[in-house]
């Protein structure tokens, strides 16, 4: 599966923007999340990240900050 710059997805069941794309191999992906506490970043393999399916599915994924 592929990913595109600025494309919301899913990972360990939170939103995040693809933020960035690694040129070496293997392909990761840079996520960004915007928290209470600050942004947070971190790399993350394709295998680990679901496309969002449903944008007008509201999902309180902010509540654990």
């Amino acid at each position: 599966m592929t990913f595109t710059m600025g494309e919301e997805v899913l990972f360990e069941d939170e939103r995040y923007v693809i933020w960035g794309i690694s040129e070496d191999e293997p392909k990761r992906y840079r996520l960004l999340a915007t928290t209470s506490k600050g942004a947070r970043m971190l790399w993350v393999s394709p295998k680990d990240l679901e496309k969002i399916r449903y944008y007008t599915d509201p999902k309180d994924d902010t509540a654990k900050y």
